[in-house]
């Protein structure tokens, strides 16, 4: 019998309560990866009380190892994890996230078969750690929440946990892969227990989460005034998520020089060690943080989408994820084209596996195309995964991203109003 590959032998996985001593190697190893960080953990309520309660934990995304602090200060059990799908294939993790019973799901896909598992691991005693965002955070500051988050909690029916962080996006920006080094702090409250829960509407329960789920790590650090240091200056990467310059509007001009991000127009930004933004002499800036100047952006190609003759074409690879074996961000080429997108659709026109081929995804069913590294965008439509590498300038992709979502949401309203509910520059706190 020829052996099963990884794929297939996720495809036939069904996630079980995690296994004890597996339980016990992921603590060790996330106490390892660490234990040397500055991270604070606080409890709104008695520790003594939470040990071995069936809970959901419901956290924030704003670094990509947020999941690793959210388990680590929450030791009163060991959760089922909901994660990416393409994450379960991580190098030398696979069989572990098993064991440990983690639970895949397609990124903003409709994923019945997550929610069965779920629901199944609920009632035979779990606690589920959820990331309802989905992906990691752009620019430090929330990203929307499905309000199905709201239905599956009160259909879950046990106390629900936040675990909210502070300054975690200041320790792996989005925009650099490296680390720096500051303040962490981890807080942990009851957000509703069994009783309240079951007597408050999923629209009252969908609010509560919003308002008390929001975070925004340099309005935060404004007045913590804590120090970042790394292997890099804080401005290393920065250009790969901010593209337009707010003084001249030319686009792909910026680059980063030292601890600046300049624009060939002149105008140049120094970020220091707390990521405050400061004009060099004879600039000017009119933004304080870096999440007002991406957000600014967001509002730039908003304007751009609303034309009915919007375009934005370029030629990319295009890339699937390679499930035959496992390693980090595993892809395979599927061949190259053209896409192009419209205010209808992401179309791509070329090459699969040796033959012509045109692929029309309408927009509406997009929500989201996330960029990966600052170097490509993915997204899943149905169980087929998606992954586009620009060969040109790869800053495109955050213009991809921002360019599909403000499209999305101008053909579905209760999104649009999840989004502008979070993309608010400066009040978020």
């Amino acid at each position: 019998m020829p052996k099963q590959t990884p794929g297939e032998i996720l495809d036939r996985y069904v996630p079980d309560l995690p296994k004890r001593f597996y339980a016990f190697v992921v603590r060790a190893l996330i106490f390892l990866l660490t234990f040397r960080r500055k991270v604070k953990f606080t409890y709104n309520f008695d520790k003594k009380r939470m040990k071995r309660r069936q809970v959901v934990i419901l956290a924030d995304h704003s670094s990509t190892d947020n999941y690793l602090y959210a388990i680590r200060g929450y030791p009163f059990v060991q959760p089922n994890v909901i994660m990416g799908y393409q994450n379960m294939f991580g190098r030398g993790l696979f069989r572990l996230l098993m064991k440990a019973g983690a639970v895949p799901k397609r990124l903003y896909v409709p994923d019945i078969s997550t929610a069965i598992s779920v629901l199944r691991l609920v009632r035979k005693g779990a606690s589920v750690m959820i990331f309802p965002e989905g992906i990691q955070s752009m620019a430090g500051s929330t990203q929307p929440i499905n309000p199905s988050t709201a239905a599956l909690i009160k259909k879950l029916g046990l106390p629900v946990v936040l675990c909210k962080s502070r300054g975690a996006y200041l320790n792996r920006p989005r925009f650099d892969r490296s680390y720096r080094n500051g303040r962490m702090e981890f807080s942990y409250e009851l957000l509703f227990d069994a009783d309240e829960l079951s007597k408050t509407s999923e629209e009252s329960i969908y609010t509560k989460l919003l308002g008390r789920f929001s975070y925004n790590d340099f309005l935060w650090n404004e007045k913590a005034k804590n120090v970042y240091r790394g292997k890099h200056k804080n401005a290393y990467g920065l250009d790969r998520i901010l593209f337009i310059c707010p003084v001249c509007g030319r686009r792909y001009g910026l680059r980063v020089e030292g601890d600046g991000i300049v624009c060939g127009c002149g105008n140049a930004v120094r970020v220091d060690e707390r990521y405050s933004l400061i004009p060099y002499a004879g600039s000017s800036l009119p933004f304080r943080r870096i999440d007002e100047w991406f957000l600014w952006q967001r509002g730039v190609i908003r304007s751009d989408v609303i034309r009915e003759d919007y375009s934005l074409s370029y030629d990319a690879e295009y890339l699937t994820l390679d499930t035959s074996s496992t390693g980090d961000d595993r892809c395979r080429k599927l061949g190259e084209g053209t896409v192009v997108i419209d205010r209808e659709r992401f179309l791509y026109s070329g090459s699969k596996n040796g033959k012509e081929t045109v692929i029309s995804i309408p927009v509406k069913n997009i929500p989201s195309a996330p960029f990966v590294s600052g170097r490509a965008n993915e997204f899943f439509r149905d169980k087929e995964y998606f992954r586009f590498v620009p060969k040109g300038d790869k800053r495109i992709t955050v213009e991809v991203l921002l360019a599909i979502e403000e499209i999305h949401n101008l053909t579905d309203e209760a999104w649009r109003k999840v989004s502008s509910d979070v993309y608010k520059t400066g009040d978020i706190t």
